[in-house]
């Protein structure tokens, strides 16, 4: 055989072989890529979900706006939702055990649910019932959240989940306050526009703006008009901002006092041109670092007769209550904090509106200080039948009139006079108490009541001035 032929036939010999190893291989391959993945050998990444799903109405039967918050029992990890304005709720979850707790502010009943998810077959519950236990709005007050942010400026969440979060987290009313921005209020006005109209779900949207410059950060209440935040010419700036907001019809809230690396407030000789004092800021501990000295600040003020109305606000940045910077050195305090939640209204103000929360009402309440801030602990106080923020005429008695509650249970009930306690009210193991009583009161005095609850809850009012005081 010719040398030559040989070879060539050896050649395709070779790379017939060669074709059918390869084509093998790619075979073995393509089945694998269809084949069943064998138990045990799963991608950790990757996790079987399934759909949770239900709705959550009131003692009627009607559809209510609400919170679900859902803690995987095995890592003990945290999440929050809300439902849509149809009280519907959808979560997408690994399959595992859960438990769902269900709630809507501190009026309501919080009902709590186990749920097994062991395939991916979604699970409906029945619907959820929230009872509203009391009804603060019966006495003239209302609640609502000064310090709010959104996607405009540097929250998570766009406009349109943070209104739907007030919502379901019982507020009646809210201010959207983005970081040098008006863009999102059109969007917030509108929102509240369409909860006016009646129904099961009320809602006063208001306007805002938090002023944020390097010498402290100040927010507007009350206006869409966008205050120019330079502060190249220093302490006369700050006094330009409150103007500003004044001329546009604003209310002018000096924010987080004690706060660092600018955030705070510095320039007390222009403190009289504000309005408000943000005594309890949501991002800090409560009765903890700044926010214990802005309260210590704020007795120290009223006693020096200067009196600003103390305010609290979330200054929420994430609805979710996501806090990710948790240490193992953290106090019992700033655990209780967290626990309780970081989320719209945690903390908030219940503002006096006898004729109801319209926003003229809650912003002539806020600035006259006819108000008390709270993270659950709820609180009727009347002193000679004045409410917070008021004066009355100096007599040597006057009777005092305290309604208490707390979902979660009450633990203590302090009466201050100019920031000293003098009375301690028995309110532990309590969910309600009612107090009346005549008590002995100083010309020229101030009376606060603090009030904590179990879990971290705390709360404390305005003051109410007797006989000669003159704030300024």
């Amino acid at each position: 055989m010719n040398k030559e032929v040989f070879s060539w036939k050896v050649g395709t010999i070779i790379m017939a072989v060669l074709c059918i190893a390869l084509t093998a291989a790619l075979a073995l391959t393509w089945m694998q890529c269809f084949e069943p993945e064998k138990a045990g050998t799963e991608d950790p990444d990757k996790t079987t979900t399934t759909f949770v799903s239900g709705i959550i109405v009131n003692d009627q039967g009607q559809p209510v706006v609400a919170s679900v918050e859902v803690v995987d029992l095995e890592s003990k990890t945290k999440i929050r939702r809300q439902t849509d304005l149809l009280g519907r709720y959808e979560i997408e979850l690994p399959l595992g055990e859960y438990e769902f707790t269900f709630s809507k502010g501190f009026e309501y009943e919080r009902e709590s649910l186990l749920v097994s998810l062991q395939d991916r077959l979604r699970y409906r519950p029945s619907p959820v019932t929230l009872s509203r236990t009391v009804n603060w709005n019966d006495a003239g007050w209302y609640c609502g959240d000064l310090h709010q942010h959104t996607s405009y400026s540097d929250g998570y969440q766009d406009v349109g989940t943070v209104f739907l979060s007030d919502l379901a987290n019982g507020l009646d009313f809210g201010f959207a306050t983005d970081h040098n921005s008006v863009d999102g209020l059109a969007e917030w006005s509108r929102g509240g526009q369409l909860m006016t109209s009646g129904g099961c779900e009320l809602f006063t949207a208001i306007p805002g703006m938090e002023v944020t410059t390097e010498m402290g950060h100040y927010n507007s209440l009350g206006t869409s008009a966008l205050v120019d935040d330079s502060t190249t010419s220093g302490k006369d700036d700050i006094q330009r901002i409150a103007d500003d907001i004044h001329r546009a019809g604003g209310i002018a809230q000096i924010n987080h006092p004690f706060l660092t690396d600018g955030m705070g407030f510095t320039e007390w000789s222009v403190l009289n041109s504000f309005d408000t004092y943000e005594l309890w800021n949501g991002k800090g501990v409560t009765n903890e670092g700044a926010n214990l000295m802005a309260k210590e600040k704020w007795f120290s003020l009223l006693n020096d007769g200067i009196y600003l109305p103390a305010t609290a606000g979330s200054d929420n940045h994430d609805v979710t209550g996501n806090y990710p910077w948790r240490r193992d050195d953290e106090t019992s305090a700033s655990k209780l904090w967290i626990e309780r939640g970081l989320y719209s209204g945690m903390p908030r103000n219940y503002v006096y509106c006898p004729e109801g929360a319209d926003a003229d009402a809650v912003l002539s309440g806020i600035l006259a200080g006819n108000s008390f801030i709270t993270n659950g602990p709820l609180i009727d106080f009347r002193l000679g039948k004045a409410i917070p923020g008021e004066q009355i005429p100096f007599a040597e008695e006057q009777e005092l009139m305290i309604h208490l509650y707390d979902q979660r249970g009450l633990e203590s009930a302090v009466l201050l006079e100019n920031g000293i306690p003098i009375h301690e009210f028995s309110v532990e193991n309590q969910n309600e108490q009612n107090i009346r009583l005549t008590i002995p009161v100083k010309d020229g005095s101030w009376y606060v009541l603090e009030v904590t609850g179990s879990q971290g809850g705390y709360a404390i009012t305005n003051p109410v001035f007797v006989g000669s005081f003159s704030g300024e």
